[in-house]
């Protein structure tokens, strides 16, 4: 076989015969420390897998490859016995893909175009890369670079970029696709279409209760900002804000350590959550405030009008059950005839749940999740 092209047409048991391969192509991408090894020729975009590969390939290096099939463990793949360097070639024309084409998994091993917003970006120390998210208009994009156009990594989030390079597919052990990144070959291919504004708080602080309202004028896709006082906070996962009466839950990477009371802005885009929206993918700056911020009390039929999600609230009720699931303590209460979920989280790993009397009146505060349940 003289093609990728002719090796991904093999079926699974096609692929397990060990068919001859002999291609020539260019490195598309290299990186042995996170087994990401790609080579396309002319017909097709392939993944190397074995020791035979040398260490030192890097993008752009024309090689020839001599081996065998196999069928991998999503798609077919070529096992080298050989590989011969002969030079260097440029890299192919990436082709544009929309999100819905790559989440198929038919784009495995090629080299692709893709355009959206940046997000986030993080550093992975064990893999000495970084990891960006782009949203494209169909979802996200996982992006893994060696090496940034930039300066200051931050400075990507909320720009308008494309991105070229290989799709890597992440899988089951049944073969199913499961997600889809893109690893970047050199720098230049993330290219800034439109930079980002300068500080992401130089914009008003939108009321929090106006989130998702509707308005013939809202921008598409645009980093808003609120301001309120922390209520919860989770350090990489997320925190709840309250501003007056009104409150929303943020979701964010940032580690950077809050405590319920402190006064800050966030600066996110909006999403839709499962009963009221939130703000997703947001930095925080720390204003100066004293707490203000006192739980509600309500009753548990008072919850259930729908008001007070993302609230801090106050509510009583009677212990029917009990159940640590890891470090943290989930209660079933009961409040009139409405039974309601409270959930403890463990807050250092010191701290132990000593068991609550069933039958037992108590009361939680906390902050208020209304779960909608199926539409009617």
């Amino acid at each position: 076989m003289s093609t990728a092209a002719a090796v991904r047409e093999l079926t699974v048991e096609q692929a397990l015969q060990k068919h001859r391969v002999r291609l020539r192509g260019v490195v598309t991408f290299f990186d042995p420390v996170i087994s990401s090894r790609f080579v396309q020729d002319e017909s097709a975009g392939i993944y190397l897998h074995g020791t035979a590969t040398p260490t030192n390939l890097v993008p752009g290096d024309l090689i020839e490859v001599v081996g065998v099939t196999s069928p991998g463990e999503y798609a077919p793949i070529v096992v080298p016995e050989r590989v011969t360097m002969i030079g260097k070639a440029p890299l192919p024309t990436a082709k544009p893909v929309s999100y819905e084409r790559l989440a198929t998994g038919r784009e495995d091993s090629q080299f692709v175009e893709i355009s959206g917003s940046v997000r986030s970006i993080q550093f992975r120390t064990a893999a000495q890369h970084y990891q960006l998210e782009v949203v494209t208009s169909g979802g996200r994009v996982a992006v893994y670079c060696k090496e940034l156009p930039v300066s200051q990594p931050q400075s990507l989030i909320d720009c308008t970029v494309r991105v070229r390079g290989v799709v890597s597919t992440q899988f089951n052990r049944k073969r199913q696709l499961f997600s889809v990144r893109l690893m970047v070959p050199r720098p230049d291919y993330l290219i800034v279409d439109q930079p980002a504004r300068a500080d992401p708080f130089s914009s008003p602080a939108r009321p929090i209760g106006s989130l998702l309202q509707f308005s013939p004028h809202e921008p598409v896709s645009s980093r808003i900002k609120i301001a309120g006082e922390v209520t919860y906070f989770e350090p990489g996962q997320k925190a709840y804000l309250q501003e007056g009466d009104q409150g929303v839950e943020v979701r964010t990477r940032s580690e950077e350590l809050f405590q319920p009371g402190d006064q800050v802005e966030a600066a996110g885009y909006v999403g839709q959550g499962v009963y009221t929206p939130v703000l997703q993918d947001a930095v925080f700056r720390r204003l100066p405030g004293q707490p203000s911020i006192r739980p509600k009390t309500l009753t548990a039929k008072e919850v259930l009008k729908g008001q007070h999600d993302c609230l801090l609230i106050r509510v009583s009720g009677r212990v029917l059950d009990q159940a640590l699931v890891g470090p943290d303590r989930y209660l079933i209460l009961e409040d009139g005839q409405i039974i309601f979920h409270a959930y403890q989280r463990q807050r250092s790993p010191r701290e132990v749940f000593a068991p609550l009397p069933i039958g037992s009146r108590l009361a939680v505060v906390g902050i208020c999740r209304i779960d909608p349940g199926a539409w009617h």
